[in-house]
């Protein structure tokens, strides 16, 4: 009787293992969002065929500081829709095909810029920051008033639409899914190549883009996406097939493209300072238009040096701005015995009596009243 009930128990056990063995498994959510998490969560979330995630913070600094962004590598294969294995020591590879990874992040540029300080990986020359549409608007502080106007929410009512029927075509299951090829127009193509043409051309010395290769070499696939996204965005149906993205929308995508290149390149690639020279020169050719106004035409070089702008009270500074100033015809200088001095109505005839006046006593402008 004991043996029979201990003979039961290990059955029982058995059983038990058995089942918890086999626990069916969770399916996994149509659209996954990140906010926080480890490259091994990632990378499990994204294995298998066909999967889709969104890494998404409207406080840039919990993505840019956290351990996913040591790896900056895997993130651009994943972009780059390239096949991954990732292999562990101590549990089977993990092998992620054809996913899908967006990522978008609100940050303040001075984070941004502590992110590219301390990064293991080179953020720019490996095309990390490439591969977004990255943009820097100024600050509105101080002029967001409010008037009381009702701002019609008709046409943002309609994209929230758009956007939650187009999730709701998206299967249960990751196997279920199935990429649609979607082609550009002859027409677009012809322009596509163009485009691509002149963004390699503009990487040459001198070019636009010399100094930000990696951010032109994506520039086209960019282009690309965003066109199959508006494209997808208007017409996908499960209904019918997609037709061909017509030229209309390949511009739309151009532009849109555009206006995230200029930010990127003003802020990682901001065209440098004019030479000192040429400031002076701006300060001196305004100083100078004063005393022009006030009825002034000559002024000694001596007299700029004691009583002109403080940044041209040096000889060399101020004989570098009137060397750039040179070929301006507002100004002529000229040389008077021994004396140098400049002309600022240099197409009127010489007046000697005029000379004579100004070279003892130059007239200063009348102070501005506020």
């Amino acid at each position: 009787m004991v043996e029979a009930a201990g003979e039961e128990k290990e059955l029982a056990i058995e059983r038990l293992v058995d089942h918890r063995l086999n626990k069916p498994q969770a399916p996994k959510p149509r659209v996954i969002r990140f906010e926080d998490v480890t490259p091994q969560s990632l990378q499990a979330e994204l294995q298998g065929m066909g999967a889709n995630a969104l890494l998404n913070s409207s406080e840039g600094g919990k993505i840019l500081n956290s351990l996913l962004m040591k790896n900056t590598s895997f993130l651009n294969d994943v972009w780059s829709g390239e096949d991954t294995r990732v292999s562990r020591k101590s549990s089977d590879d993990i092998v992620i095909e054809n996913a899908r990874l967006t990522v978008s992040i609100m940050s303040q540029v001075t984070t941004v810029k502590k992110f590219i300080a301390k990064s293991t990986d080179d953020v720019r020359d490996n095309g990390f920051f490439a591969r977004f549409l990255l943009c820097y608007p100024p600050s509105n502080c101080g002029n967001r008033q409010s008037y009381g106007i009702k701002i019609p929410t008709e046409a943002i009512d309609e994209f929230n639409e758009r956007v939650y029927s187009l999730l709701q075509l998206l299967p249960m299951k990751v196997d279920e899914r199935e990429r649609r090829v979607v082609s550009f127009c002859y027409d677009a193509k012809k322009v596509l190549t163009d485009i691509s043409n002149n963004i390699e051309t503009g990487m040459k010395p001198g070019g636009r883009f010399e100094f930000a290769k990696d951010h032109a070499s994506k520039l086209v696939e960019n282009t690309v996406r965003v066109a199959a996204i508006l494209h997808c965005f208007e017409e996908y149906s499960e209904e019918k097939p997609l037709p061909e993205i017509p030229l209309s929308t390949l511009w739309d995508a151009t532009n849109t493209v555009a206006y995230y290149s200029s930010e990127f390149m003003g802020l990682f690639c901001p065209p440098p300072s004019p030479p000192q020279y040429v400031l002076d020169a701006e300060v001196l050719a305004n100083w100078l238009a004063q005393r022009a106004n006030a009825g002034t035409r000559y002024i000694k070089n001596n007299y700029i040096l004691q009583y002109g702008p403080n940044c041209l009270r040096k000889s060399k500074a101020l004989k570098a701005a009137l060397d750039y100033l040179g070929p301006d015809p507002r100004f002529s200088q000229i040389l008077i015995g021994r004396t140098k001095a400049i002309d600022l109505f240099p197409t009127c005839p010489q007046d000697l009596a005029k000379q004579q006046l100004d070279l003892s006593t130059v007239v200063l402008p009348p102070t501005p009243q506020y």
